[in-house]
């Protein structure tokens, strides 16, 4: 099933990320979703993760430097639960997003801390309430977590006022995927009872959801752009599925959410914990469709990877070490070519996922 961009249809390949030729911006992730660490590119292009870390669960994070050398690990502050979500807005700026359940107060709480226009944080503030950390498309404009509780999905707009309140988006159930295509217009994906549905912002208002099919209990949707529309992913049953002309088994087992890079190149990657539970994989888009999956060896994993972009057009992974005890690194050696060993950042983490 191709997806289309009007009519029943709409929530196919343009659904959620695009139009053919629509570049990615670099350094931004294809979907925004919870990894740990999560990692993002700043308005340098330079990379900067953030991870918890015991024993209070206060975020810390480390910059990229020019050279592609790390700097030190700081404490960020913050009170979090599991990973946080950091999203890069328009002018590049980056927002840090994290789960608070610490105060006392009815449900959970979001805090976030935005960063300034010379490069520094402003202070954590209270974001509202929220049962999950929030997810973004290209720009941070628009982010989508769950309710407290659980059952529905809440939307919140920033505008040149400022962001506005959470309001009702619906039936979901874990975080939904969601990107900007390259029409401008904005498309979620969630589930409900097990089913892929999908949403789009149009000039005259949100769509209705749009049932997409696809396997039974599915769950965990990312998507991802190629040249000619948008590929989604899915996990039912420990497998990944993959939705493109039509649904397709795309992995034996694994475990979690897969995250999804793009190369230089334009072909994507997907990245997964494999069905040990510790072990990461890749799979790679070749010329003629998609290349075996290989096993990096000596990285293991714990979370769903965080992926990301360089300056320069290389992709680099990072996993949380299954006791939470470190953070690895591995880089490609040229933009779209092999992965370079893996290098152990070290530093305060902890063994925290969604």
């Amino acid at each position: 099933m191709r997806f289309t961009s009007r009519g029943a249809l709409a929530l196919s390949v343009a659904l959620v990320l695009g139009l053919a030729g629509v570049p990615a911006q670099a350094g931004y992730p294809l979907y925004s979703a919870a990894t740990s660490p999560a990692v993002a590119a700043g308005k340098d292009g330079l990379l900067e993760v953030f991870a918890p870390a015991p024993p209070n669960a206060a975020l810390h994070h480390r910059r990229q430097l020019p050279g592609g050398v790390w700097g030190p690990w700081e404490e960020f502050g913050g009170p979090t639960e599991g990973a946080p979500t950091v999203v890069r807005t328009a002018e590049g700026l980056l927002e840090v997003f994290a789960l608070d359940r610490r105060d006392g107060r009815a449900g959970e709480r979001i805090r976030h801390r935005v960063q300034l226009a010379d490069g520094a944080w402003g202070p954590w503030e209270d974001f509202g309430a929220a049962a999950s950390v929030p997810v973004a498309a290209e720009g941070g404009t628009d982010l989508f977590a769950l309710a407290p509780g659980g059952s529905k999905l809440l939307h919140r707009a920033r505008s040149d006022a400022g962001w506005g309140p959470w309001e009702d988006f619906g039936e979901g159930s874990g975080l939904p995927a969601v990107a900007r295509g390259g029409d401008g217009q904005l498309r979620v994906f969630t589930t409900l009872s097990g089913q892929l549905l999908g949403r789009t912002r149009t000039p005259a208002g949100w769509s209705q959801w749009t049932p997409l099919g696809g396997p039974a209990d599915a769950h965990s949707p990312v998507a991802a752009a190629t040249e000619s529309g948008v590929v989604v992913f899915v996990t039912a049953g420990q497998r990944m599925h993959e939705l493109r002309d039509g649904w397709t088994v795309f992995s034996e087992p694994v475990t979690g959410r897969p995250s999804v890079g793009r190369n230089a190149d334009g072909r994507l990657e997907v990245f997964v914990v494999g069905r040990d539970a510790s072990s990461v994989q890749h799979r790679r888009e070749t010329a003629i469709g998609w290349g075996p999956w290989q096993t990096f060896d000596g990285v293991s994993a714990v979370c769903s990877p965080g992926v990301a972009s360089t300056v320069d057009g290389r992709l680099e992974l990072f996993t949380l070490a299954p006791a939470g005890e470190s953070i690895v690194v591995r880089a490609q050696v040229v933009p779209s070519g092999t992965w370079g060993p893996a290098q152990v950042l070290g530093g305060p983490a902890s063994p925290r996922c969604e």
